[in-house]
């Protein structure tokens, strides 16, 4: 606000000085048109990249916070798959088909990247290289029995929601920080509104200084034009 306060006194006295004693050149302050308007429509622009801004800063702590829940909620969901890998572990091999070794096998293949992977979460920033440890199609590979490939799903189903979240809370994140761009956004722009609304303030001025000029000689042409009627 300082800088458009500033910028807008200073050009504004400027113009209002040009307006007052060069008013006589017309197609100048006529051509002045295209540079106030294009000072306005960028900063039109600015205002409008600055009003995405603010959106996206008001919503980084919602994002951010739904992230945290989705991280939470994979953690559970690997200890539960293991709960339950364990629990089916331990069917006695008489139990038909879900007791074979080949289905014990199953499991244990399964519980060893499950545990891999849980090595992983004991940092809460697991979301951000998550793929560097993470691959749903290695999770799953190899695995016969139903019940492991549905463990292997759910898990999948949980860390795309982690994915998802985090891809999405970048975005928001890299749209309300945007550095040096949004500093000169910030201390540039207002300035190139205020002095649009100088230069067309300026324009004014040398309007009504011109046709204040102009109506003595319409007055001189209309006397003399009503002399010669009388005539």
């Amino acid at each position: 606000m300082d800088m458009f306060i500033s910028v807008f006194l200073l050009s504004f006295v400027i113009f209002q000085l040009l307006g007052y004693f060069q008013y006589r050149h017309e197609l100048l302050w006529v051509a002045s048109d295209y540079l106030w308007l294009g000072l306005a429509a960028i900063s039109i622009l600015f205002l409008s990249n600055k009003a995405n801004l603010d959106t996206a800063a008001s919503q980084l702590p919602d994002y951010v916070g739904n992230l945290s829940q989705m991280r939470k909620a994979a953690e559970i969901s690997v200890a539960a798959n293991l709960q339950t890998l364990m629990v089916l572990d331990s069917r006695d091999p008489t139990d038909g088909p879900m007791g074979s070794s080949e289905y014990h096998a199953d499991i244990k293949v399964l519980q060893d990247r499950i545990q891999a992977v849980s090595a992983h979460l004991k940092n809460a920033d697991w979301p951000e290289r998550m793929e560097s440890f993470f691959d749903c199609s290695q999770l799953s590979a190899g695995l016969k029995s139903s019940a492991t490939q549905q463990s292997a799903d759910r898990l999948c189903e949980t860390f795309q929601f982690v994915r998802n979240s985090r891809n999405v809370q970048n975005e928001i994140k890299r749209n309300a920080e945007r550095g040096a761009l949004s500093w000169l956004e910030v201390h540039f722009f207002p300035g190139f509104l205020a002095l649009a609304v100088a230069v067309r303030l300026g324009r004014t001025t040398s309007d009504i200084r011109r046709k204040r000029a102009a109506q003595p000689a319409r007055k001189t042409q209309d006397a003399g034009g009503e002399a010669a009627a009388d005539a």
